[in-house]
């Protein structure tokens, strides 16, 4: 599913009326479009109090929303900086002058946020547009909006809608680019909009330039039905078929015309009607001044779209005449390599081989492959396409034609986006960005390393078993190692191999967005640790990942009672009875075990110091260390106090300096 996140102004609505690129907010007509004068040194705080189940406990909620204002830093050729984050007691509360985030309900902000993930809240002078401030408010009445940094189907990642956000902050509206982290929605486990497109980018080179970055061109036109009509408001893409550079804009609500900067490079230019999965509030605009009575089309026509050279400094004139009339085609939902995630934004692609894509929508099973055509580093196969036997069920009413075609898509090594524009007879319509096509280079970075059974961790410990997210880190396929006969892991899998300052980990799964491992037992005594991922002949940035002593983690649903059954509220454990506990991130043992080997099960290897907290008692338990026959498992054996009082009891483990987050016990 994807949902909405949401910029709302403080003073007026929005109301675009220049054509502005990428797409760049605006304050009321005939004013300039919104800008901060504080842009080098923009201070927001941080409110931290929320309600339960709004952040999911894997979540270290500053550093997500450090790394999303570092993301628009970091832009070269722009003077955009924001500061550290600062914490604060405040809200939300209208024209006070401060930058905030926080966390409200609908209630607490009267009903401003409705159902977006997150909004923000602009403050401007009517006569300039100058931004005074900017509030940022994450939606605590979402149900299915848990906020996350580790990818989850359950949910949605804090740092991707706090980048989001951002672009609000800086005067960026809405952008008609799926792949755009401007773009007005995301899907539950989507880290894409982490990355800013270039689409992000050109907006942020034209609000804020500086010297030193890429140069630029400009292409700009009109936009005419064939009659001659202006089409106000139609969303324009300028897409590089080689880069897979997208930039998108929107034409002038007054009379048609649009202008807008390209990096260097080779375009086709299309328009499309904001209709469909956008509508006039997607960007703000009034209905009544948009035109949405018109074709999707190129400039140069949809048989033969014309090639845009764009030279640095350089002006490109070129129209775009589109026929009137409503389409009789729709794009609902794609899916990519028949994944079962249909989604009506984004779709990651893996560069280097061939992908199927399902789609699915209106008057799809009229189609034939000529219809079809990818604008961007990738090609339909010939022959590949077909019209699926079965629709996809929505519900008992609502069923879409599907068709089928697979894409040859060559290895890259940086991102990309690519179109998908469908025409059939008088009909079309275009997907702009929908396929981000990944690197074959493995992308991630050091939130991405979490304990393997609690999904959490700002640091790793020697010897933890851990998860590694990311893009492109591994195959397709999923893979799962096996032990050798003496219960030793190897350090590589089909092409896939991971190192913590040059030591190989031991890997028991690998997949294209998703590595099991184990943290090499060397790091001990060290505080960080340079992590590269290697996939075939592509190795990844080296990322700095904090090492601590112990990252403990428990595993919340094995509890073992004493007579073998699982501890949960049907079969609790008695007063007075043992029970055992796995987790892992304990760190060293003793005696210690080389990296990637079984516990034995002839000579236990036991963990530090470790003490347990049943119902709030603490106890020391009867063993602490590693599960005889496993690699990285911690166990631990305890008697849980015959005092103590029936029920349910918070249960959490200490040991070398790091204690879990508690854990449900269940007792008779």
């Amino acid at each position: 599913m994807i949902n909405r996140v949401s910029s709302l102004s403080g003073c007026l609505l929005i109301l675009a009326t220049a054509a502005f690129p990428y797409v760049r907010a605006g304050a009321p007509e005939g004013a300039a479009p919104l800008f901060r004068k504080d842009v080098t040194a923009i201070q927001f705080r941080v409110n931290l109090t929320h309600g339960p189940n709004v952040i999911a406990s894997d979540t270290d909620v500053t550093a997500a929303l450090q790394a999303a204002a570092d993301t628009w830093s970091s832009i070269s050729g722009t003077t955009i900086h924001f500061n550290q984050l600062q914490m604060t007691t405040l809200r939300s509360n209208g024209d006070d002058g401060q930058n905030v985030i926080s966390f409200q309900s609908n209630a607490e902000s009267g009903a401003a946020i409705k159902d977006a993930l997150a909004v923000t809240f602009t403050y401007f002078t009517v006569a300039d547009g100058q931004l005074t401030h900017t509030d940022i408010v994450f939606n605590t009445d979402i149900k299915l909006a848990t906020f996350s940094t580790t990818p989850s189907a359950d949910t949605t990642d804090l740092q991707a809608v706090a980048a989001h956000e951002m672009g609000h902050s800086l005067g960026a509206s809405h952008s008609g680019v799926y792949g755009s982290t401007m773009f007005y929605a995301i899907g539950t486990d989507d880290i894409s909009q982490r990355t800013l497109s270039e689409d992000d980018l050109a907006f942020a080179r034209e609000a804020y330039p500086a010297p030193g970055g890429p140069l630029y061109g400009t292409i700009s036109g009109h936009l005419t039905s064939t009659s001659g009509e202006p089409l106000r408001g139609g969303l324009i893409t300028a897409i590089d078929r080689s880069t897979g550079v997208a930039v998108g804009g929107i034409s002038n609500v007054g009379g048609g015309a649009y202008s807008f900067r390209v990096p260097i490079g080779n375009y086709r230019i299309y328009a499309q009607p904001i209709d469909g999965l956008f509508s006039a509030d997607t960007f703000q605009f009034p209905p009544q001044v948009l035109s949405t009575n018109f074709q999707a089309g190129f400039g140069g026509g949809n048989e033969n779209p014309t090639a845009i050279a764009v030279a640095a400094g350089s002006v490109n004139p070129i129209d775009i005449t589109v026929p009137i009339g409503k389409t009789a085609i729709s794009i609902v939902w794609v899916d990519v390599n028949y994944a079962a995630y249909f989604s009506s934004g984004r779709q990651v692609v893996p560069s280097g081989g061939l992908v199927d894509v399902q789609i699915a929508g209106v008057g799809l099973d009229q189609l034939t492959e000529q219809d079809i055509r990818v604008f961007g580093p990738a090609s339909v196969e010939p022959g590949s396409f077909f019209v699926g036997t079965s629709p996809l069920t929505v519900s008992p009413t609502l069923k879409y034609p599907l068709i089928h075609f697979t894409l040859n898509v060559p290895s890259r090594k940086t991102l990309a986006l690519a179109s998908i524009f469908v025409s059939h007879g008088t009909s079309s319509t275009a997907l702009s960005g929908a396929l981000m096509i990944a690197p074959a280079r493995p992308i991630f970075n050091q939130y991405s390393l979490v304990n393997a059974f609690t999904f959490y961790g700002t640091a790793v410990a020697p010897g933890e078993d851990i998860s590694l997210f990311g893009i492109s880190v591994g195959p397709l396929a999923e893979l799962i190692n096996t032990p050798d006969a003496s219960g030793t892991y190897s350090t590589a899998i089909g092409g896939v191999s991971v190192t913590f300052d040059g030591q190989p980990a031991p890997l028991f799964y690998a997949s294209q967005g998703q590595i099991n491992l184990q943290v090499p037992l060397e790091l001990t005594g060290k505080t960080t640790t340079n992590v590269k991922v290697t996939f075939g002949d592509t190795n990844s940035d080296l990322i700095v990942v904090p090492v601590a002593p112990a990252a403990a983690g428990l595993y919340p649903s094995a509890i073992n009672n004493d007579d073998g059954s699982l501890n949960t509220s049907a079969t609790p454990a008695k007063r007075g009875s043992y029970i055992i506990l796995y987790g892992t991130g304990q760190g060293p043992v003793s005696p210690g075990i080389a990296t990637g080997h079984a516990a034995p099960t002839a000579q236990l290897a036991y963990a530090g110091a470790t003490t347990v907290s049943i119902g709030g008692q603490t106890v020391t338990p009867y063993f602490s260390g590693l599960a005889p026959g496993f690699v990285g498992l911690w166990q631990i054996s305890a008697q849980i106090p015959a005092g103590i009082t029936p029920g349910t009891a918070n249960l959490f483990v200490a040991v070398n300096g790091d204690a879990t987050d508690p854990i449900s016990l269940f007792i008779q």
